[in-house]
């Protein structure tokens, strides 16, 4: 995945909401999200063992939950309008975006 896809990244957060199983590799900025959330499971491209012990534990209801509800908490922390918009406001107002009337 990249970040330079909008629907990656849409997607991605979608997933985090949703408690979808999310893996992706080191090389994007999706799995920076999901090593901070602790919503996922980040694989160095090319590490099939490591792919293989993620996939295993992935298959763990337990350790689903926990993360599924990590990567909610983040998701909605970082992305959610409702808690972001005084931030989102201030970013556009500072770039000298005008305010709607």
């Amino acid at each position: 995945q990249t970040h330079r896809d909008p629907l990656n990244v849409i997607s991605s957060i979608a997933a985090l909401t949703d408690h979808l199983r999310r893996m992706c590799s080191d090389e994007s900025s999706i799995g920076r999200w999901v090593l901070e959330s602790g919503g996922g499971w980040v694989v160095a491209a090319d590490h099939v063992v490591d792919l293989q012990a993620a996939l295993a534990s992935a298959c763990d209801p337990s350790v689903l939950a926990c993360r599924g509800t990590a990567a909610k908490a983040f998701a909605e922390l970082h992305f959610d309008r409702r808690t972001n918009i005084a931030r989102i406001v201030s970013v556009l107002t500072s770039s000298g975006v005008p305010a709607a009337s």
